[in-house]
C-alpha cells in the first residue's frame, strides 16, 4: 500500500466545556499521524483523544509539560475519525493556543 505525507495542518484553538481545544476533521482514509506539535500561553496538562464526531472518544496520549510539546510517536488514525487536542489550562490569549499535525495517508 503507498504512503503519500501529506502537509502539515495547523489549527487554533477554540473553547469546548471551558477548555481550549484543536479539533483536526476526520478523512475518508486512514492515516498515520507522525507528529502533533503544541503551543499553548500557559503551562499545564494536554490530553489527545481520536474518535467520530458526535460518538465515542479514545485517550491517545497525556502530557504535563511546558508550554510547547510534541508527540513524535507514530500513531494510527483509522478512516473516519478526527484528532482532538485539549488542554486543561486557557491561556490570557487564547490565540496563542494552537496545534500542527503531520500525517500519512495510507492509499490503496
Amino acid at each position: 500500500m503507498p504512503i503519500v505525507t501529506a502537509n502539515p495542518l495547523s489549527i487554533g484553538a477554540i473553547l469546548l466545556d471551558g477548555k481550549p481545544t484543536v479539533i483536526f476533521p476526520s478523512r475518508p482514509y486512514p492515516r498515520v499521524i507522525i507528529l502533533v506539535d503544541m503551543e499553548n500561553g500557559t503551562r499545564g496538562p494536554v490530553t489527545t483523544y481520536r474518535g467520530t464526531p458526535g460518538g465515542a472518544f479514545t485517550r491517545v496520549f497525556s502530557a504535563s509539560i511546558g508550554q510547547n510539546q510534541q508527540w513524535t510517536t507514530p500513531f494510527r488514525l483509522p478512516k473516519g475519525q478526527g484528532l482532538y487536542v485539549q488542554w486543561d489550562n486557557t491561556p490570557t490569549d487564547l490565540a496563542t493556543t494552537r496545534a500542527t499535525i503531520t500525517w500519512k495517508e495510507e492509499t490503496r
